[in-house]
């Protein structure tokens, strides 16, 4: 196995529209060495098709197939399959630049780091089609201890990339050190409580400039 592979983790549901788009962006990264798991929790439409076909497709996805409970027990069944190094998480409807985990994993590996984080574009699409794009970015310096992260908390959440996982890259060792696992009764915000867990886990953050990941809504 790879030292440095990444799992990249996507629960799925009823994504058909946009699977296919989405992981072909993951497909096309300059970075090779990952995995993506593919859960597919109890979809109704033709995703768990489309999984099957991507499966064949190329052979570092990994699909797994089961009944519908949720996002967060969905994300913690692709956390206890994942065999990689460092763990992304990519939602099923968005995609990512093609240096995404080129980047990341550059800014956590030099500065011997815990957490990276990039910044990521918001595409507002309306329904008469229009598109807005706002730009999210919060890079305070390159490398920043978490106990001076107190001071900076603020600006950090006002940037919307404290919540999300998909901008983020964790150790994965880190995580089943801690038995960091989702919230499975909690509906909402079970990403930030994970985040919360994990950053009181950690003793440095390291950012990057570049918007690489884009979010789609």
């Amino acid at each position: 196995m790879k030292s440095n592979l990444v799992s990249i983790l996507m629960p799925v549901y009823n994504a058909c529209e946009y699977l296919e788009e989405t992981v072909d962006s993951i497909l096309n990264q300059t970075y090779e060495e990952f995995e993506l798991v593919i859960v597919n929790d109890g979809s109704s439409d033709n995703t768990g098709v489309i999984c099957n076909r991507l499966e064949e497709k190329d052979d570092r996805i990994r699909v797994i197939h089961k009944e519908n409970t949720g996002v967060s027990d969905t994300r913690n069944i692709a956390l206890d399959n994942a065999k990689g190094k460092y763990i992304a998480f990519i939602d099923s409807d968005d995609s990512v630049h093609k240096d995404y985990l080129k980047i990341l994993l550059s800014s956590i590996e030099k500065s011997n780091g815990q957490l990276a984080v990039c910044g990521f574009k918001e595409r507002k699409i309306s329904t008469n089609g229009q598109i807005e794009e706002l730009s999210r970015v919060f890079y305070p310096k390159e490398v920043i201890a978490t106990e001076d992260m107190k001071d900076l908390i603020m600006d950090f959440g006002n940037s919307r990339l404290l919540n999300p996982l998909w901008n983020k890259l964790y150790s994965r060792e880190i995580i089943e050190e801690n038995n960091i696992r989702f919230k499975e009764e909690v509906e909402t915000g079970e990403d930030f409580i994970f985040n919360l867990q994990y950053f009181r886990k950690i003793n440095n953050i390291c950012f990057s400039k570049e918007e690489l990941y884009y979010y789609i809504r």
